[in-house]
C-alpha cells in the first residue's frame, strides 16, 4: 500500500527486492490480474462522472496508513487475495466483468493486510473505492430523487425562480431537466460515510458512539448538499438559455465527486499536518485486526 512504509512489509526481505520495488510489483500484478474489470470501471468513470468520487479513497487510505505505521501481517489477507481473484475469474467466465470490481477491492484489502502495510480499519477505506452499483441506486429510485427535486422546486421560490417538479423531472417553462437515480444522493452519502470513517481513524479515540455520530452527520451533510445541488441546477435551468438543461445536467453529474474530492483533500491535509506537528494522538502503530 504506502510506498514509504513498504520497508515494514515482511514480504520484501524474503523476496530480495528493494523495499520500494516490492509494493510496485504487487500492485502491478494485481492490476494485471484484474485488468478486464478495471477497464470496465474506467469506462464507468467516464460515463458516470459522479462515480469518480470513489477515487479519493486510495489516497485517504495511503494518508491514514502513513499516520498509523505498519501493522502485524495477517495470513487471512493473502486468502482474501485468492478469493478476490476467484471472483474475477468467475466474473470473466460469466461475461460480467463489472462484477469483478468487488473481487479487486477484496484483493486490495487482502494485500494490505497480508503484507502488514496497515491495519484492517485503514484497509477497509479501500472498500469505498467500489462505485455504488446501478442496481442499488435503482432500489431507492425514483422516490429519493423525486422527493429531493420537489423540495428543490419549493426552495427555488425563495430566489424568485419558477421551477416545478413534474413527471419528467424539474420543469421551467418549456425546458425540462430529467432526473437520474444518482440524483437522489445515495452515492454521495456512501462517499461521505467513507470520509467520516477516515476522520474517525484520525481521532484521538476510536469508539462506536463517535463513529455512529460521524456517520449520521455525514448522511445529513450528503442529503443537504445534494438538495443544494438540485436547487442550483433548478436555478440554472430557469435562468439559462437553450443549453440550460445540459448545463444543469452537467452540474448534477459533477458536483458530487468535486464535493467528495474537496472534502477528502482537506481532511487528508489536516491529518498529515497534525501528524507532522504532533498535534493529535497518532493512530496506534502496529494495530492488528
Amino acid at each position: 500500500m504506502p510506498l514509504a512504509r513498504a520497508d515494514a512489509g515482511h514480504g520484501s526481505s524474503s523476496s530480495g527486492l528493494h523495499p520500494l520495488v516490492w509494493p510496485l510489483v504487487v500492485w502491478a500484478g494485481l492490476v494485471f490480474a484484474f485488468a478486464p474489470s478495471l477497464r470496465d470501471t474506467a469506462e464507468l468513470l467516464g460515463i458516470q462522472p459522479w462515480s469518480r468520487a470513489t477515487l479519493v479513497f486510495p489516497v485517504l487510505a495511503y494518508v491514514a496508513a502513513r499516520a498509523e505505521g505498519p501493522a502485524n501481517p495477517s495470513r487471512w489477507g493473502w486468502a482474501l487475495v485468492a478469493v478476490g481473484i476467484a471472483i474475477e475469474l468467475l466474473a470473466i467466465g460469466s461475461g460480467l466483468a463489472r462484477a469483478g470490481r468487488f473481487g479487486f477491492v477484496l484483493a486490495a484489502i487482502g494485500v494490505c493486510r497480508g503484507a502488514g502495510w496497515c491495519s484492517l480499519s485503514v484497509a477497509l477505506l479501500l472498500g469505498f473505492l467500489l462505485p455504488l452499483p446501478h442496481a442499488v441506486l435503482e432500489l431507492a429510485s425514483p422516490g429519493l430523487e423525486d422527493g429531493l427535486a420537489r423540495a428543490a422546486a419549493l426552495l427555488t421560490g425563495a430566489f424568485g425562480v419558477a421551477v416545478v417538479h413534474g413527471r419528467a423531472g424539474l420543469e421551467s417553462g418549456v425546458m425540462t431537466l430529467a432526473l437520474a437515480p444518482h440524483d437522489g444522493g445515495l452515492g454521495l452519502a456512501v462517499s461521505f460515510v467513507g470520509l467520516a470513517w477516515f476522520a474517525w481513524l484520525g481521532g484521538t479515540e476510536r469508539n462506536r458512539a463517535r463513529l455512529v455520530a460521524s456517520v449520521f452527520v455525514a448522511g445529513l451533510a450528503a442529503g443537504s448538499l445534494q438538495l443544494a445541488s438540485l436547487v442550483m441546477a433548478a436555478i440554472v435551468l430557469a435562468r439559462g438559455g437553450e443549453d440550460a438543461p445540459d448545463s444543469a445536467r452537467a452540474m448534477l453529474d459533477r458536483v458530487p465527486w468535486i464535493l467528495v474530492w474537496t472534502s477528502g483533500i482537506v481532511l487528508a491535509w489536516r491529518t498529515r499536518r497534525a501528524d507532522q506537528t504532533g498535534g493529535r494522538a497518532s493512530i496506534a502503530v502496529g494495530a492488528s485486526s
